[in-house]
């Protein structure tokens, strides 16, 4: 081989690994500020929405895959529940390309997944306002040791408090467990607690997540509840199902 094609293989070679380094330095970023866009048009969100992607070597990304995907979102709507927090980590992860190149973020896979979700006394009161009790009679107030719903009827005449928990029923919904009424410190019959048990669910849908998960564990706090959700959860739901 001469120089002059000693000369032109280097720069070719040169050339690749150029555009290689520049695709694994600028693909993940762009692709995260894309899927980030499109995430906070779907979740509705109006609080900043920060997707980070990673893959080895980047050029997967242009066909769907994606190694790592982590979301953080803030102020954001699983349809009629307003969400403080998503915190969502997957691997493994197919985006539909063509999807993607229509502006919806839709996805053909994964491997596993956990989500984190906070709520708020704020945001479960707008929804308990909005679907159950458009009057703003109760409110729902939560703490370390579980929950209630505070209110009263015909004014200040008789105050009422539902004391309670906050359980999971199933993958994609948490409902109030009643467990004492109170009017004025005399407790109501149990019948009323079925009533209010059944009534009072929040549903938190998952399906508009970029990730798919069930719910598997609650944690309250002073004005909080942190949902964990996990592809495992959802595995574990589908996997009952199987055996009916």
């Amino acid at each position: 081989m001469n120089r002059g094609a000693v000369r032109r293989a280097a720069r070719i070679t040169g050339l690749v690994l150029a555009l290689g380094l520049a695709a694994q330095v600028l693909l993940p970023p762009a692709t995260g500020a894309l899927l980030g866009r499109l995430l906070r048009s779907d979740l509705k969100a109006e609080g900043p929405v920060i997707v980070r992607v990673s893959s080895m070597p980047a050029l997967e990304l242009l066909v769907g895959r994606v190694d790592r995907l982590r979301v953080d979102a803030r102020a954001i709507h699983l349809d009629d529940l307003a969400v403080d927090t998503l915190l969502a980590d997957v691997s493994d992860l197919w985006v539909d390309v063509p999807s993607l190149l229509q502006g919806r973020f839709a996805t053909g896979g994964q491997g596993e997944a956990r989500a984190r979700l906070v709520l708020t006394e704020e945001g479960l009161n707008q929804y308990l306002w909005t679907k159950v009790d458009p009057s703003r009679r109760f409110s729902i107030r939560l703490a370390q040791e579980g929950a209630a719903l505070e209110g009263s009827f015909l004014g200040p005449v008789l105050p009422v408090r539902v004391e309670g928990r906050l359980l999971l029923e199933g993958p994609a919904h948490i409902r109030f467990q009643p467990e004492r009424v109170s009017v004025r410190e005399a407790e109501l019959p149990q019948p009323l607690l079925r009533v209010l048990g059944e009534e009072l669910v929040f549903p938190v849908d998952v399906e508009q997540l970029p990730v798919e998960i069930g719910l598997d564990d609650l944690t309250m706090g002073d004005g909080w509840l942190v949902a964990t959700g996990s592809s495992e959860a959802l595995n574990r739901k589908e996997g009952r199902e199987g055996e009916v």
